[in-house]
């Protein structure tokens, strides 16, 4: 079964030197995003504004195979700058396709 390594880069790279034994890439997709959404909920400041998040997905050889990128942009206009500065009510949240 092929190894592969999760390493996190947020300003501190974090290098997984154990990895982790998987059928195959999709297994590692799978394991890659649950892992990133782990680490993101940990975090203690979490991902600002215009803050970068990376996790790189590699095998033994150290080849990156696939990457997850994170960034939150914030749009220059009213209704942004009117809700950072607390002046108006985010839209409800709502599940999408069950």
């Amino acid at each position: 079964m092929p190894r592969f390594f999760f390493n996190t880069n947020d300003d501190i790279d974090l290098c997984d030197d154990e990895g982790m034994e998987l059928p195959d890439l999709d297994a590692a997709r799978r394991v890659a995003i649950r892992y990133a959404g782990e680490l993101l909920k940990e975090s203690r400041s979490g991902l600002g504004f215009n803050e970068t998040w990376q996790l790189q997905a590699s095998d033994i050889d150290h080849a990156v195979l696939f990457t997850i990128d994170l960034k939150v942009s914030m749009k220059k206009s009213s209704s942004v700058r009117a809700l950072s500065q607390g002046r108006a009510r985010p839209p409800a949240l709502r599940r999408v396709g069950t």
